[in-house]
């Protein structure tokens, strides 16, 4: 046999995807059709799924259960950046699928010439019929069967083509397109699309528009932004195949929260109801007919991925954790590494059984070095959390990674690792603790930024139980001093009112001085929100101290409360000296709270005094204080003993 003969079966087969044909010899190559309708072979026909990536496709295992058991009706093509040299996914119906591809930067020409790439390498494959545009974040919302039938029986195609007056429609029209392109011509439209054959035949061969949409449709041009990726080709079908066109995408997007981009659905989004809501939502022509429209979700951000890979089977839950999460970290885009950080608990919970943490782990103390700090942020939010994953595996570098964020440069970060310092004591190592956190709390007790300050003060307490008495004398009394003493009264507040915890543990009398001097300090403030904090730890105080503390130190605060104009305050200390009557009595609380007789309090609101009940059994200590301003101590404590004795109810005043 002449091996230099060529049969059908090799020429419709197509070379392979990583052939060494540039851009021009490779659409020259696809542009060719056959001009005979009747096909001399036995024909599938397939549908041709480009991917126009960064890198790996984040949804492949759900685009395997997707494409499974359907191997000769589909047809996959991806683009990534060529800088990308990992797999693009574990699962093997991407294996091999890459083609030869251009750096590409997202609203500029380039994405334009990758799109006519995909299509181009899709094209020389004889049997692929239909041709449909996705990103890395698209996920499908139908079955195989449901997505091909409804591809395969369409009549027309799937691009977006609509005319928008205003500054991001017609405004990007450029007049020197004339007399090729009119302004009445210009359209716009999403740049995922599906199209037929034909279709996509006429958009790698066109010489005329495509040339004058790189020179004349830039980001940034003559003062306008023109995205040709959005105006190239809803353009060129309205122009050219506008009857073939249902002027409609088969993606779902949801641009109810306006901005440049349409909603992300993070974790907590995908619920049953947002599925169906995206799969029935939306009902449009097909055929003649009323049918539902999106086949596609466009923005399922990489947080997903927990979700939907809770029943993926083990061995592509071991290569995401091994070989894509670790490049998800490393992404150049903020966000990307952000929502790489919203899943990495998630991950962690379905591999811990898997002997794959150590992957996992050295990924999350990259992204605590991360340079953005939101990025960094985020992941202290959830470092708790990932602590008792990893327990009991080695997490010296964590712990490294976390010290080193007790030290950042950004005041919320520095905040947020302090807020979390007692929680990270019960994950650490005594000696690591020791050695390298506590150190830290000198300069976080001191630091210029008052929520660092409030962050500690709100957290440092925590650490006694787990150090134990001795440690917590030596480190945290003095970072408690220095904390109650500090010049914000929020932060001073903070330990005040959780005191009582660290004398549990210090028993340091010596403490009381500095801490009574503190809550006398914030009594006197003006501020509600400290007024009111002091007035609810009130009865925990005197509880502690007796009631003798009570009378000398605390009751003239009472008092001064009970006439103050704020309802709010008088009517909190009245609440708050039910409980202590309880523990002391009534009838002796009475004597210290009721004015000395001469001394009657003129600002008596005598109107409020005459509609109240006063109840004997449950005082209201406002209305006590305001009748006895008003008919003197001896009379008022009288009738009250009288009353209380004789099983009356009530008072009326």
């Amino acid at each position: 046999m002449d091996e230099s003969r060529i049969g059908l079966k090799e020429y419709i087969k197509g070379p392979s995807l990583m052939h060494d044909m540039e851009d021009d010899e490779l659409l020259w190559r696809a542009s060719m059709v056959p001009r005979i309708n009747k096909i001399p072979y036995n024909r599938v026909p397939k549908v041709a799924f480009m991917f126009l990536t960064r890198g790996e496709v984040p949804f492949a295992p759900l685009w395997e259960k997707f494409f499974k058991g359907h191997q000769h009706l589909y047809s996959i093509y991806v683009h990534p950046n060529p800088s990308f040299n990992g797999t693009l996914a574990s699962s093997p119906i991407f294996q091999d699928r890459r083609i030869p591809s251009e750096e590409v930067q997202w609203g500029t020409f380039s994405m334009l010439e990758a799109e006519r790439r995909l299509l181009a390498n899709a094209l020389l494959d004889f049997s692929n019929q239909r041709f449909i545009l996705l990103s890395e974040s698209c996920i499908p919302l139908f079955n195989f069967s449901t997505v091909y039938s409804y591809l395969m029986n369409s009549s027309k195609s799937f691009v977006e083509v609509y005319d928008l007056p205003g500054p991001v429609g017609r405004g990007r029209y450029n007049p020197r397109m004339k007399p090729y392109v009119q302004i009445q011509q210009w359209r716009k439209g999403s740049q995922w699309f599906e199209m037929d054959r034909s279709l996509a035949i006429e958009i790698i061969s066109d010489r005329l528009y495509f040339p004058l949409f790189g020179k004349y449709c830039l980001p940034i041009h003559d003062r306008t932004s023109c995205y040709v990726d959005e105006h190239y080709i809803p353009t060129f079908v309205y122009m050219k195949n506008a009857q073939w066109n249902s002027n409609r995408t088969l993606t779902w997007v949801d641009w109810s929260k306006g901005g440049p981009h349409p909603t992300k659905y993070s974790r907590t989004d995908v619920t049953v109801e947002l599925l169906q809501k995206m799969r029935s939502g939306k009902m449009c022509e097909y055929n003649g007919k009323l049918t539902t429209s999106p086949l596609i979700n466009r923005k399922s951000a990489v947080s997903n991925c927990g979700k939907f890979l809770a029943t993926v089977d083990t061995p592509h839950l071991v290569d995401l954790v091994r070989y894509v999460y670790p490049r998800l970290v490393c992404d150049v885009q903020d966000s990307v590494r952000l929502k790489a950080v919203e899943v990495c608990a998630t991950l962690g919970k379905l591999s811990r059984t898997l002997d794959i943490l150590p992957y996992l782990f050295n990924a999350v103390a990259v992204l605590a070095r991360d340079w953005f700090w939101r990025v960094r942020c985020s992941l202290l939010n959830q470092l708790c959390e990932i602590c008792e994953l990893l327990w009991p595996h080695d997490s010296s570098d964590l712990a490294e990674a976390y010290v080193l964020r007790l030290h950042d440069n950004a005041n919320k970060v520095r905040a947020e690792a302090a807020e979390k310092v007692s929680q990270m004591c019960r994950w650490l190592s005594v000696t690591f603790t020791t050695d390298h956190m506590l150190p830290c709390l000198e300069d976080l007790s001191s630091d210029s930024d008052q929520n660092v300050r409030h962050a500690l003060a709100s957290a440092i307490i925590g650490m006694a139980p787990v150090l134990g008495q001795d440690l917590a004398n030596r480190y945290l009394r003095p970072n408690f001093l220095a904390l109650l003493q500090d010049k914000s009264p929020y932060v001073r507040l903070e330990i005040v009112t959780k005191f009582d915890l660290l004398n549990q543990m210090i028993r340091d009398n010596l403490l009381w001085e500095p801490v009574l001097l503190a809550i006398f300090e914030l009594a006197d403030q003006t501020d509600l929100r400290v007024t009111l904090a002091i007035i609810h730890y009130i009865p925990r105080l005197a509880s502690q101290l007796g009631e003798a503390f009570f009378v000398d130190e605390l009751c003239a605060y009472c008092v001064k409360w009970l006439a103050d104009k704020s309802s709010l305050v008088s009517e909190a200390v009245s609440k708050n000296l039910k409980l202590i009557a309880k523990e002391f009595g009534s009838e002796r609380i009475l004597k210290h709270i009721v004015p000395q007789d001469g001394v009657p309090n003129n600002g008596a609101d005598m109107a409020k005094i005459s509609q109240s009940l006063l109840k004997v059994d449950d005082l209201s200590f406002k209305t006590v204080y305001l009748y006895s301003s008003s008919i003197g101590r001896s009379q008022s404590i009288a009738c009250l003993v009288n009353h209380s004795r004789s099983g009356c109810t009530c008072l009326e005043i």
